[in-house]
C-alpha cells in the first residue's frame, strides 16, 4: 500500500491546509531556516501515532495546533492527513487522518472511519512504517545512531527488517498475562494459606466456644459459694466487733482519770528549770571571755616571730643582689676594653686599604680593554668565514640547480613533442557535425514523446478531478443514506419504547407537522383505540354527522388523513393558536363541539377541559409523522448513491485505461528522453573533445618554444655559476687567522678575570671592616648602658637594706610578754570548772521535768492508743456492715436477691461444712482466670468454620484452573519467543550482508561488519558497528568524521530498510556534515532504491547537489511571517522543457 500524500491543516506553523503530493521516485524539500520544513517530518509522524509530546519540541499535544501569529488568531483544530493509494478500495485511495481539538484530544479515522490508536499503529506497523520508524531519519538521529547510540538504541532497526511489530506486542501481552496470573495464583496461594490458618482458627474457636459455656456454669456455681460464706461471715463479724467496742470505751475512762494526776506533777518540774539556766549561761559567758583573751596573747607573740625571720631572709637576699650587680659592671668594663683594642687595629688597617684597591681596579681596567679588543677581532674573522662559506655553498646550490633546470627543460621539451604529435592525430579522428546531426534526430522523436504525454496526463488528471468529483459524491450521499438510516433506526426505537400497537389510529394516522399536540388533546386515550371489530374498543365510524367545527376555528380534519372511521369525530374538533382563543370559544360551542390549541389545550361543549394533551400521543404522532417523511427520504438517498456509484465505477474504468496509456507514454517519453539525452551528451562531448584537442595542440606548441628558451637559458646560468665559484680564495687561511684570534682572546680574559678575583677580595674586606667598626660601636653603647644600669640598681638595694635592717631593730627592741600566756590559761580553767558545776545542776533539774513529762506521755499515749482501739472496732463494725450490705447487693445482682436460695444455687447440702472466703475466692478466681484465658471467644464460631470451608473449596478450584492457565502462558511465551529470537536472527544476517555491501559501495572500499550483542531476552537484544573507511583502521565511530559517520549512519538505515521496505522514507537534512563526494554518493543510492519502486523518499535538504538529484522539488516558504507555505517543481519536466527550448533559442 503506497502513500501518495500528506495534507496538512493547522499543523504547527502550516495555518492553512496544504497538500504535499509525494510520488514515485524522490521529492525533494527545500527552503531557508526556521521555514517549517522539519514541520512536514513531526506531522508524519503525528498522523502515524506518535504520542509523545517531547517529540514535538512541545509542552502538551496541543501545542502542535496553529498557536497564531500578530496578523492571524490561533487555530482551534488541527488535522494531517496521509493518502494511501489502495487498488482494493473504490476510487483507488484511502485516506488516515489525525485530528485534535482544543481541550477535546485527538481522534483518528481510517477511511472515513473512528478507529483507536492502536488500530493506526498496528496498520502502520503491518506496512513496515510507523512514527518510531528507522526510515522516519532525521540529522540528529543520524549522530544518536553512531556517535552516541548504545546497541539497545540500534535495536528497533533490526526489529523493523524482522517484522516483529505484530510480534512482540503479542509476546508482550501474553507476558504481562503470563505475570498477572503469577500473580493470581500467588494471590490464590496466599488466600488458601491464609484460609488453611483461618480454618484452624474457627477450629480453635469453636473449642474454646463449647469450653467457654461449660466454665460459665461453674463460675456460676463458685460465685453463689463464696457469696453464701461472704454474707454469713460478714454477719458474724459484726456481732463480735460491738462486743469489742463495749469492753474499749471502760478502759478509756480509767486512763483519763491517770492522766490528769500526771499533769499536776509534770507542772511542779518544769518550774524549776529556768532558775538553773540563767546560772549556767553567766558561768558559759565567763569561760568564753578568759578563753578569747588567752588567744589574742599567743596569736601575738607568733606574729612577733614571723616578722623578724622575714626580715632577716629580705636582708641576705639584698646582699646577694649587690655582689651579682658588682660582678656584671665588672664584666662590661673588660668587655669595653677588648672592644676598644680591636677598634683601633680596624683603624689602622683602613688606613691602607684605598691605595691598594686603587691599583687593583687600575689592572682591572687594562685587562678589560685587552680581552675586549681581541674578542672585537675573533667575531670580525668569524663574520667573515660565515660570509665567505655562505656564498661558496649559495654558488655551489647555483650550480646544482641550474644543471637540474636545464635537464627539466629538456626532459619537457621531448615530452611536449611527442604529446603533439598525439594530439594532431587524435584531432583526425573528430567529427562534431555527425554527432549533432544525430542529436536533433533524437531531439524530435521526444518532442513527439513528451507531446504524448502531455495529453495522457491532461486526460488522466481530468479523469482524476472526475473521480475525485464522483467519489466526493459518492461519500456525500452514503453520508446522507447513513444519516437517514440512523434517524430511521431511532424513530423506530423511540416508537417500540412508546409501545405502539400497530392496529390503534395513532400508528396508521397521516397528521401535519406541528398538530400533534392539537389531535393529541382533541382524543387523548382514544388515539390507541384500533378499528378492529373483534377489538374491545373499536373506531367504527360515525352513523350521523356531527355539527361540524367550531366558527372561527380551523377543522382539525384539514389536517389529520388516515382513518376514514374519525371523520366525523375530527370534523367537530376545530383549532386556535392559544388556550386564550379556546377558552374564549367555549361558551359557544354545541354538543358535540370541542376546540383546541396547537399546544394541547381542549374545551369541550359540556365544560370539560384538560390542560395538556397526552404527551406520549403527541410524541407518537410526531414520531410516526417522521418515520413516513423517511421512508420517502431514504428511497430517494438510496437512488441517488446507487446513480454516484454507478457513475465512479465508469470514471474508474476510464481512468484504469488513462493510467495505462499514461505509464505507457511515460516510458515512451523516458525512452526518449535517455536517447536523446545521450545523443546530446555525444554531440557536446565531441565538440567539447575537439576543442579541448584544438586547444591543447596550441597550447603544446607554445610549451615546445618556451621549453626550448628555458633549455638555452638554463646551460647559460650552469655555466655563470661553475665561474663564480672558481673565484673564492681557499678556505684554510680564514680558519688559521681565526684560530690564533681566539688563543689571544682566552689569554687576555684569563688575564680580565684575575684582576676582577682580587679586587674582588680587597672590596670585599674594606666592607667587612666597616661593618665591624659600626657593630663595636652599637656594642660598646651597649655595655655603657649595662654598666649605667648595674650601678643604679646597686644603689637602691643600698637603700632596701637600710629600711630592713632598721625593721628589724624595731621588732628586736617591742616588748617581751613573759608569763602572760600562763596567766591567761589558769584564767581560762577556774572559768571552765564553775561552769561544770552549773551544768550538773541543770542536768538534775531537767532529769526530773523529763521523768514527769514522759509519765504524762505515756499515759497520753495509752488515752489515744484505746481511743484508737475504739475507733478501730466503730470501724470494724460499719466495715461488717458494709460488708454485709455489699454481699447483699452482690446476691441481689447476680440472683435477683435470693439470699436464701444460695446454699441450693451452689450444690451446699444443709449442716454441711463451709469453705473459707479465701477457698471460696480463689475457687472463683481460678475458674475466672481459665475463662478470662480463653479471651474474646467467638460464639459463632462453629458456624463460620463451615462457611471458610467452602469457600476454600472455591478458592482451591479456582487456583488450579489458573495454574493450568499459567502452563500454557509459558508455552506461548516460550514459543514466542523461539519464533522472535529466529527471526531476530535470519534479520541479522541479511542486514549485516547489506551493511557489507552498502559500506562498500559509499566508501568505495574499505572493510564493515555488525555484530549482534546477545540478551536473553530475545527482544531486548542489541546491534553494534565496526567500520573502517578506505585507508583507516578499525577505531571507534565517534573518533570519524561528520560525514564518514553520516555515510554509516545511512548504510545501517538502508541496510535495515532492504530487508523490509516500507512505502515512505524521509530524510530530515542527513547530507547536512557531508561534502559534496558523500552528497553524490548518497544520492546515487538513493536513486536505485527509488527505482525499485517499492518505497517513496522525501529529503529535506539545504544542499544543491541534492536538490539537483530530485526528481521533483516543493519548496517551504514563509511569504507570511509565521505561516508556512509548499510550492513546488517537477524537475524533470523543467529539464524537458528547457532542452525543448534550447534549439528554438538557437
Amino acid at each position: 500500500m503506497r502513500i501518495n500524500g500528506l495534507v496538512i491543516d493547522g499543523f504547527k506553523s502550516f495555518a492553512d491546509r496544504v497538500k504535499l503530493p509525494i510520488e514515485a521516485g524522490t521529492t525533494g524539500v527545500v527552503g531557508p531556516n526556521g521555514c517549517g520544513k522539519s514541520n512536514l517530518l513531526e506531522a508524519i509522524r503525528w498522523a502515524m501515532g506518535e504520542h509523545r509530546v517531547a517529540e514535538f519540541r512541545g509542552s502538551g499535544m496541543e501545542d502542535v495546533i496553529f498557536a497564531g501569529t500578530q496578523r492571524r488568531s490561533e487555530r482551534s483544530i488541527c488535522e494531517v492527513g496521509i493518502e494511501h493509494e489502495d487498488p482494493a478500495r473504490d476510487g483507488g485511495r484511502l485516506m488516515v487522518r489525525r485530528r485534535i481539538e482544543r481541550g477535546e484530544g485527538s481522534s483518528y479515522w481510517f477511511a472515513e472511519r473512528k478507529v483507536r490508536l492502536s488500530d493506526v499503529v498496528l496498520h502502520y506497523k503491518d506496512l513496515g512504517s510507523g512514527p518510531t520508524s528507522a526510515a522516519l531519519v532525521s540529522q540528529s538521529q543520524i549522530t544518536r545512531l553512531v556517535d552516541k547510540a548504545t546497541p539497545a538504541d540500534r535495536r528497533p532497526l533490526l526489529e523493523a527488517a524482522a517484522g516483529i511489530a505484530g510480534l512482540k506486542p503479542r509476546r508482550d501481552a501474553a507476558a504481562k498475562s503470563l505475570r498477572e496470573s503469577l500473580q493470581n495464583l500467588h494471590d490464590n496461594e496466599r488466600d488458601l494459606e491464609r484460609m488453611r490458618a483461618e480454618v484452624e482458627r474457627l477450629t480453635a474457636e469453636a473449642e474454646q466456644a463449647r469450653r467457654r459455656m461449660e466454665i460459665d456454669g461453674l463460675v456460676r456455681r463458685a460465685e453463689a459459694t463464696l457469696l453464701h460464706v461472704r454474707h454469713r461471715t460478714a454477719d458474724d463479724r459484726l456481732s463480735a466487733a460491738t462486743a469489742k467496742h463495749d469492753g474499749a470505751e471502760r478502759e478509756i475512762a480509767d486512763a483519763m482519770a491517770a492522766l490528769a494526776a500526771g499533769e499536776r506533777a509534770r507542772l511542779a518540774a518544769a518550774d524549776a528549770v529556768p532558775p538553773v539556766r540563767e546560772r549556767r549561761l553567766a558561768a558559759e559567758s565567763a569561760l568564753t571571755r578568759a578563753t578569747v583573751h588567752a588567744e589574742q596573747i599567743a596569736n601575738d607573740a607568733e606574729r612577733r616571730r614571723r616578722e623578724r625571720e622575714d626580715l632577716v631572709r629580705r636582708v641576705a637576699d639584698v646582699d646577694a643582689d649587690v655582689a651579682r650587680e658588682a660582678e656584671a659592671e665588672a664584666e662590661a668594663a673588660d668587655s669595653l676594653g677588648r672592644l676598644a683594642e680591636e677598634r683601633a687595629v680596624i683603624v689602622e688597617a683602613q688606613a691602607d686599604e684605598s691605595a691598594e684597591i686603587e691599583e687593583a681596579s687600575e689592572r682591572f681596567e687594562v685587562a678589560g680593554e685587552t680581552a675586549e679588543a681581541s674578542g672585537e677581532e675573533v667575531e670580525r674573522l668569524v663574520a667573515l668565514q660565515a660570509q665567505s662559506d655562505a656564498r661558496r655553498l649559495d654558488a655551489r646550490r647555483r650550480v646544482d640547480e641550474a644543471g637540474v633546470r636545464a635537464r627539466a627543460a629538456a626532459q619537457r621539451l621531448l615530452t611536449v613533442r611527442d604529446a603533439l604529435t598525439a594530439l594532431l592525430a587524435r584531432a583526425e579522428e573528430l567529427d562534431p557535425a555527425a554527432a549533432e546531426e544525430n542529436a536533433a534526430s533524437r531531439g524530435a522523436e521526444a518532442e513527439a514523446a513528451s507531446e504524448a504525454l502531455e495529453a495522457a496526463e491532461a486526460e488522466t488528471g481530468r479523469l482524476r478531478e472526475a473521480e475525485e468529483e464522483a467519489r466526493t459524491a459518492v461519500a456525500e450521499t452514503a453520508d446522507v443514506l447513513a444519516r437517514l438510516r440512523g434517524e430511521a433506526e431511532g424513530v423506530a426505537l423511540a416508537l417500540a419504547a412508546l409501545g405502539s400497537d400497530p392496529d390503534a389510529v395513532a400508528s396508521r394516522i397521516d397528521v401535519d407537522s406541528g398538530y400533534e399536540k392539537a389531535l393529541a388533546g382533541a382524543l387523548g386515550p382514544d388515539l390507541a383505540v384500533g378499528t378492529d371489530p373483534a377489538s374491545p374498543a373499536v373506531w367504527t365510524g360515525a352513523a350521523v354527522r356531527g355539527p361540524g367545527h367550531p366558527e372561527g376555528s380551523e377543522p382539525l380534519s384539514a389536517r389529520v388523513r388516515g382513518v376514514p372511521q374519525l371523520a366525523e369525530r375530527l370534523a367537530s374538533v376545530g383549532v386556535v393558536a392559544t388556550a386564550g382563543e379556546a377558552d374564549a370559544m367555549a361558551a359557544g360551542l354545541v354538543p358535540g363541539q370541542r376546540v383546541v390549541s396547537a399546544d394541547g389545550y381542549m374545551r369541550r361543549w359540556d365544560g370539560f377541559r384538560s390542560t395538556l394533551g397526552d404527551d406520549a400521543s403527541a410524541r407518537r404522532l410526531s414520531l410516526e409523522a417522521r418515520r413516513r417523511v423517511l421512508e420517502v427520504d431514504l428511497q430517494a438517498a438510496s437512488r441517488a448513491s446507487a446513480s454516484a456509484a454507478q457513475g465512479l465505477e465508469g470514471v474508474r474504468g476510464r481512468t484504469v485505461h488513462a493510467r495505462a496509456a499514461l505509464e505507457a507514454a511515460r516510458r515512451a517519453d523516458a525512452a526518449a528522453k535517455t536517447a536523446l539525452e545521450a545523443a546530446r551528451r555525444a554531440a557536446l562531448d565531441a565538440v567539447r573533445l575537439r576543442g579541448e584537442v584544438d586547444a591543447r595542440i596550441a597550447a603544446a606548441r607554445d610549451e615546445a618554444v618556451r621549453f626550448e628558451q628555458e633549455d638555452r637559458a638554463g646551460r647559460a646560468e650552469h655555466e655563470e655559476a661553475l665561474r663564480i665559484l672558481s673565484e673564492f680564495p681557499p678556505a684554510e687561511i680564514l680558519r688559521a687567522d681565526l684560530e690564533k684570534a681566539r688563543a689571544a682572546q682566552q689569554a687576555a680574559r684569563r688575564t680580565a678575570d684575575e684582576a676582577k678575583r682580587l679586587l674582588d677580595g680587597l672590596m670585599a674586606a674594606q666592607r667587612g671592616r666597616r661593618e665591624r667598626g659600626l657593630a663595636i660601636v652599637r656594642e660598646v653603647d651597649a655595655f655603657n648602658r649595662r654598666i649605667a644600669a648595674a650601678r643604679e640598681r646597686r644603689s637602691d638595694l643600698s637603700v632596701r637594706r637600710a629600711a630592713a635592717v632598721e625593721a628589724l631593730a624595731l621588732v628586736d627592741q617591742g616588748p617581751a610578754p613573759a608569763g602572760a600566756v600562763e596567766e591567761a590559761q589558769e584564767a581560762v580553767e577556774v572559768a571552765r570548772e564553775a561552769a561544770a558545776a552549773v551544768q550538773r545542776d541543770l542536768e538534775e533539774v531537767e532529769r526530773r521535768n523529763a521523768e514527769a513529762e514522759r509519765l504524762v506521755r505515756e499515759t497520753a499515749a495509752l488515752v489515744d492508743r484505746l481511743k484508737e482501739d475504739r475507733a478501730g472496732r466503730i470501724a470494724e463494725i460499719a466495715t461488717a456492715r458494709q460488708q454485709l450490705a455489699d454481699a447483699l447487693e452482690r446476691v441481689r445482682e447476680r440472683f435477683e436477691g435470693r439470699v436464701d436460695e444460695l446454699a441450693s444455687i451452689a450444690g451446699i447440702e444443709p449442716g454441711a461444712a463451709l469453705p473459707s472466703i479465701g477457698a471460696a475466692e480463689s475457687r472463683l478466681s481460678k475458674l475466672v482466670q481459665e475463662r478470662d484465658g480463653l479471651g474474646a471467644v467467638n460464639m459463632l464460631a462453629a458456624q463460620q468454620l463451615q462457611e471458610a470451608q467452602a469457600a476454600r473449596s472455591t478458592v482451591d478450584k479456582a487456583r488450579a484452573e489458573v495454574a493450568q492457565s499459567v502452563q500454557k502462558l509459558e508455552l506461548e511465551v516460550a514459543a514466542l519467543d523461539k519464533e522472535g529470537r529466529a527471526r531476530m536472527e535470519a534479520a541479522f544476517a541479511e542486514i549485516d550482508g547489506r551493511f557489507r555491501d552498502l559500506f562498500v559501495r559509499l566508501f568505495r572500499g574499505g572493510q564493515a561488519f555488525l555484530k549482534l550483542v546477545d540478551n536473553p531476552d530475545p527482544f531486548a537484544v542489541g546491534i553494534e558497528v565496526y567500520a573502517a573507511p578506505p585507508g583507516k583502521k578499525m577505531q571507534m565511530l565517534s573518533l570519524y568524521s561528520g560525514g564518514e559517520k553520516s555515510l554509516i549512519a545511512l548504510c545501517l538505515i538502508f541496510a535495515s530498510f532492504l530487508v523490509k521496505p516500507g512505502p515512505i522514507c524521509v530524510l530530515d537534512e542527513v547530507d547536512a556534515a557531508m561534502d559534496d563526494a558523500n552528497v553524490e554518493r548518497m544520492c546515487g543510492l538513493i536513486e536505485e532504491l527509488a527505482r525499485e519502486g517499492r518505497t517513496r523518499f522525501v529529503v529535506v535538504t539545504h544542499k544543491a547537489m541534492t536538490m539537483s538529484r530530485m526528481d521533483r522539488l516543493y519548496g517551504v516558504t514563509m511569504a507570511e511571517q509565521g505561516v508556512s507555505r509548499i510550492a513546488g517543481i517537477d524537475l524533470n519536466r523543467a529539464v524537458e522543457f528547457a532542452r525543448s527550448e534550447e534549439p528554438k533559442r538557437a
